[in-house]
């Protein structure tokens, strides 16, 4: 036995004894040694009364995750040992459950109803949720409230069990009455009190447009519109704007309190088309503030990027009303669109005098700060980004700017100045962001020097503080051009995953023990994997990681557990910060389990078969869907970019009629055509800028018109003020992080290879 320092509470009430690796030769037959060596050690020894032996019966799994469920049960009926364990009855149920034979699955699954049985409460849900296929919704009832009386059940398992027995007795009203604990659950959804004024006034609303009552309808909007919810305002704004014929039965006041609220909600559209009805009316001018429509007009139209008119009727309104925050700012970003630069900036800077304490006063200054630098006026910015670190300390751009003075400082040649404010940024905050690129560039300013010793340390400095860090890979190629050979990042591919987790126990700082519930949690977490369940573990197994972020060997475990359930995103997210909370000593040589973790590689076989096809490094398209997605083929973007290479439609048409497909929105969730189309589109950037990998991935994110854009402003630059010097925020971090993904992935292979 390998024994490994426990994580586990050992209490008489979850008799929960501790961590081990019992080897069985039979262990490995049934599933590939990852996935047991995973769960051998997120497993507990658990007590015959709770219905379990050791070790974990993991017959049946591997077919569990390949979803044969028939060879489940070919497995389990060889099985000589556990066959009197709830665990065993609990997967035949769930075998059988899966092959849609209910009756069996609930005579095994009524086996595993033993007092203190850890799959207890799994499997009466599990007879609920057959009783809700069967149409027998009293027994569906009476299964999910036995469940749900396990007192150990997670929160989030309670959970849904209450939203299941909602569901039924929403579709089942009559169940109510025999029993009081779904009227307990109805009325925590639903106020049990008589609906508001405003409740009924929308539901009043609504009735009189389905029936084309408008008069009467302008009636009740004159009492209840500005009472009413901002999004019911705004929904009514847009059904009534869409209306073709009805509307004018609305007084002009009416109209433009919903073209107002339209705005408030960036419906502009729809603000844009219930004013044009406004400005008709021959009662405008006497019903309509003629100050509110100038603002209300002003705003509509540069959210349609109507900019010329948007200046024209927003300075109208500032000459006669005086200045809003609103109006300032847009009419600093509407003429900074037309390519009024000057005038954007007088606006700008009367923003950032007139609202210090706005939300977006810091965005402001550091926008004038960068337009300042992009001119070469270093030390106007340099004043600028010094304001907007003092507006505020802990402000999402003040670390930034204080990296940029640094970096103002340097392209201004003053480099003992430079050195010092990196310096300074590191010292005073060695976990911001902006750390790791402050030591690269201190290091760069020291070699400006002469001092190319105490460059080369500041270097290998940070070569060994983040390895796998942009800034890394550069001082590490920056130490090479001196002859300087630093072996980080490095891959020890002698590790297996016991060996590892013993290293990340070894390295663990005041790691706490699991409490008894939540080794409970991890227990039952991990049945779910065992048995087919896998999308129901993170009921059991979400936020342990926050919980106990010292210990590093409970987040590996995690990781390794939805990895080898072939559950990247669950996995990613369980691991991504465990690279953070290794101790910077500790970074210097990398297990290879851990790398496997931190950088998974699914979806390998269709990433190299499209890169192929396209005559692009794998290991590029892999990085770029490590930033875009995490892996997840099912994400959107707040903008509509869609599945693992995050397209949007737009360019996903293209690229499809290039390819000569039919273009469908919804291929993009299916991994092979999204990878397909994303590799092509990163073929078809690389040709359009000859190569250039920095432009490239730029152009992925920030598009190619302004890619070319900023190659024409810093196309003499050096290679590391090029990545520094791109326009957009968010493209500079992305290009560095897919940059770093992309080094990391082929620095790891080769390692890999080696051995």
């Amino acid at each position: 036995m390998v024994e490994h320092k426990a994580h586990f509470s050992l209490t008489k009430q979850t008799a929960l004894c501790g961590v081990g690796i019992v080897s069985r030769s039979n262990l490995h037959s049934t599933f590939h040694g990852a996935v047991l060596r995973s769960l051998a050690i997120l497993c507990c020894v658990f007590c015959p009364a709770l219905g379990f032996t050791w070790p974990p019966d993991t017959t049946g799994t591997g077919a569990f995750v390949a979803g044969d469920f028939r060879g489940v049960l070919s497995s389990l009926s060889k099985d000589s040992v556990y066959t009197d364990s709830a665990l065993f009855e609990f997967k035949q149920g769930m075998a059988h459950f899966s092959l849609k034979d209910y009756d069996e699955a609930v005579r095994h699954f009524h086996k595993c109803d033993r007092p203190l049985s850890l799959v207890r409460p799994l499997a009466l849900e599990c007879i609920g949720d057959i009783m809700v296929v069967q149409g027998k919704a009293s027994d569906a009832v009476n299964s999910y409230l036995a469940a749900r009386q396990d007192s150990t059940l997670a929160p989030a398992a309670v959970s849904s069990i209450q939203d299941k027995l909602y569901s039924l007795v929403m579709d089942h009203p009559l169940l109510a009455m025999p029993y009081p604990e779904l009227a307990g659950i109805v009325a925590s959804r639903h106020a049990v009190e008589e609906p508001g004024v405003a409740d009924s006034a929308a539901q009043l609303v609504d009735s009189l447009i389905v029936h084309s009552r408008f008069a009467l309808l302008d009636s009740v909007l004159a009492v209840y519109l500005d009472s009413m919810e901002a999004d019911k305002r705004c929904g009514l704004a847009v059904r009534i704007a869409a209306l073709k014929a009805g509307d004018s039965a609305l007084a002009t006041p009416r109209l433009f309190g919903l073209a107002r609220a339209a705005l408030q909600c960036k419906k502009n559209a729809a603000a844009d088309s219930l004013l044009l009805h406004c400005e008709r009316r021959s009662d405008f001018t006497r019903t309509v503030n003629a100050l509110q429509f100038l603002v209300v007009k002003g705003l509509v139209c540069y959210g349609l990027g109507k900019h010329a008119d948007a200046v024209k009727y927003l300075s109208a309104f500032v000459k006669k009303s005086g200045p809003t925050p609103e109006a300032v700012m847009a009419l600093g970003r509407a003429n900074r669109a037309l390519g009024n630069d000057s005038e954007a900036d007088a606006w700008y800077s009367r923003f950032a005098a007139l609202y210090p304490k706005h939300p977006n006063a810091q965005d402001v200054l550091w926008y004038l700060a960068w337009e300042q630098e992009e001119k070469g006026h270093y030390q106007n910015a340099i004043s600028l980004y010094r304001k907007t670190v003092a507006m505020k300390k802990n402000g999402a751009r003040s670390d930034e700017a204080a990296f940029r003075v640094g970096l103002c400082l340097y392209k201004d040649q003053k480099y003992n100045l430079a050195c010092s404010t990196f310096e300074t940024l590191v010292r005073e905050n060695d976990e911001s962001p902006f750390a790791e690129g402050s030591l690269f560039w201190k290091a760069k300013c020291l070699s400006a020097l002469g001092r190319e010793t105490d460059a080369a340390e500041t270097f290998r400095k940070a070569v060994r503080s983040t390895p796998t860090d942009f800034y890394a890979f550069r001082a590490r190629e920056m130490l090479a051009l001196s002859g300087d050979t630093a072996r980080l990042p490095d891959l020890d591919t002698s590790f297996d995953r016991s060996r590892t987790r013993a290293w990340l126990d070894s390295i663990s700082v005041g790691a706490k023990p699991l409490s008894a519930q939540d080794s409970i949690h991890v227990a039952r977490g991990t049945i779910c994997m065992l048995c087919g369940l896998a999308s129901r573990a993170p009921q059991f197994l979400d936020g342990l990681e926050n919980r106990y972020p010292a210990n590093l060997a409970l987040q590996f475990d995690l990781a390794s557990l939805y990895k080898s359930a072939e559950l990247p995103v669950l996995s990613y997210k369980a691991g991504h910060k465990l690279a953070w909370r290794v101790p910077a000593e500790a970074r210097s040589v990398m297990p290879r389990p851990l790398v496997e973790i931190l950088y998974p590689q699914p979806f390998m076989d269709i990433i190299r078969r499209e890169s192929g096809k396209n005559g692009v490094d794998p290991f590029l398209v892999l990085a770029v869907i490590r930033q875009e997605s995490i892996f997840d083929p099912a994400i959107v973007s707040r903008v509509g970019a869609i599945g693992l290479m995050q397209l949007m439609p737009t360019t996903s048409q293209t690229v499809c009629k290039e390819l000569g497909e039919q273009f469908n929105a919804d291929s993009l969730y299916r991994p092979p055509a999204n990878i397909r189309q994303g590799a092509y589109y990163i073929k078809r950037l690389l040709d359009q800028f000859g190569g250039n990998l920095v432009l490239a991935i730029a152009s992925y994110n920030g598009g190619p018109n302004k890619a070319t854009e900023w190659y024409a402003k810093n196309k003499r630059t050096t290679y590391d003020l090029f990545i520094e010097n791109l326009g957009f925020t968010e493209t500079r971090g992305y290009v560095k992080k897919v940059l770093a993904n992309y080094w990391t992935y082929r620095r790891f292979a080769a390692k890999s290879n080696e051995k």
